[in-house]
């Protein structure tokens, strides 16, 4: 065990050019049903705008939906935390904390308060605070002098799951809001890390190995790792149903896979209106079972961070974001066209 030096952002570290400047993502919403097969009916867009909004997680009994949303524009903006109510099908704004920036918000265990990843408008520095439902009554849980973390996953009340990006790279670490001791759990994980239903484990995406694995620890001791299943190629996100089956997206398309019983994944719904060159990521399930939500970039989506078509690589000027080539990877430029 040892304790937290920094908490940070999974982009700023390896993007900080593109930090100012978030890309256009949307979120949509389709029904679910489980019966004999799983059916998913035509997506919507809630929130369709020339800006970002990202990271959603529903209210326990599915009624609305938490998301990340940046408003203003150039030195202005800023990210809050936004409800989206289904029943009027409108959006609300729950946080406005000034100069500050706020993402990945999600239920804690208990159902009566939420959390949220919270930073510096300029990613310098971010915390892991508890809120109200409404976003009211902020409390400190994880202070801005630990480790910069990326983004959490809740195990109970104490002990809650980081993504986090350590000068030796990325790592998952398990955290206790009690004590701020951590634990290094694994190396080069995905952001992606949930339980899994009827089990005492969680799982996460293995980017160490070629494919990506999704892997399975058991709780307490986040011991004895085996491999669930290899990832649909360049997804990192993935979601549970109640009965233990893997969601995934790849292109414009949503697959299933049920260990034990699937030997590959499946198709389950080629989307309407979708393309191939779209991006499908963070996926998320109402505890109800009966609406899934995923965020749609339309450039690649490179190490949890979007980037347009052309966007070349911050850190190396002979990579670009190429979706004709790849849309989960740089792709390396001739050397006369880096310039």
């Amino acid at each position: 065990m040892r304790y937290i030096i920094v908490l940070q952002l999974f982009f700023v570290v390896f993007f900080p050019s593109q930090a100012m400047s978030q890309k256009v993502t949307d979120i949509y919403v389709a029904d679910i049903s489980f019966a004999s097969v799983i059916e998913v009916g035509t997506p919507v867009n809630i929130t369709n705008r020339d800006a970002y909004d990202n990271q959603p997680s529903f209210l326990p009994d599915g009624s609305a939906l938490l998301y990340s949303s940046e408003r203003g524009k150039g030195d202005l903006a800023q990210n809050d935390i936004y409800l989206y109510e289904f029943k009027h099908k409108k959006a609300v704004q729950l946080t406005d904390t000034a100069n500050k920036r706020e993402f990945s918000p999600q239920i804690m265990p208990g159902k009566k308060y939420m959390s949220a990843v919270r930073s510096n408008l300029d990613y310098s520095k971010s915390s892991l605070w508890k809120l109200e439902l409404n976003g009211s009554k902020p409390e400190l849980l994880l202070d801005e002098d630990l480790i910069y973390i990326g983004y959490n996953g809740w195990i109970d009340d104490k002990l809650t799951l980081l993504f986090t990006i350590p000068e030796s790279g990325n790592e998952l670490w398990l955290a206790n809001i009690g004590t701020k001791k951590t634990q290094v759990i694994a190396k080069k994980p995905s952001h992606c890390m949930k339980r899994i239903p009827g089990e005492a484990a969680i799982s996460y995406v293995n980017k160490d190995t070629s494919p990506w694995t999704i892997k399975r620890l058991s709780l307490p001791k986040l011991s004895d790792p085996s491999d669930i299943v290899e990832t649909l190629e360049g997804s990192e996100d993935f979601e549970w149903t109640p009965d233990g089956t893997l969601l995934a997206a790849k292109g414009d398309s949503i697959y299933k896979y049920k260990p034990g019983k699937d030997k590959h994944w499946a198709l389950v719904k080629k989307l309407d209106g979708f393309s191939q060159d779209m991006k499908i990521y963070r996926l998320a399930l109402s505890p109800t079972g009966k609406k899934l939500a995923f965020v749609v970039s339309h450039g690649c989506m490179i190490e949890g961070q979007a980037f347009d078509d052309g966007d070349k690589n911050p850190k190396n000027k002979c990579q670009v974001c190429l979706r004709a080539t790849s849309n989960h990877q740089w792709t390396t430029l001739p050397e006369q066209d880096c310039k």
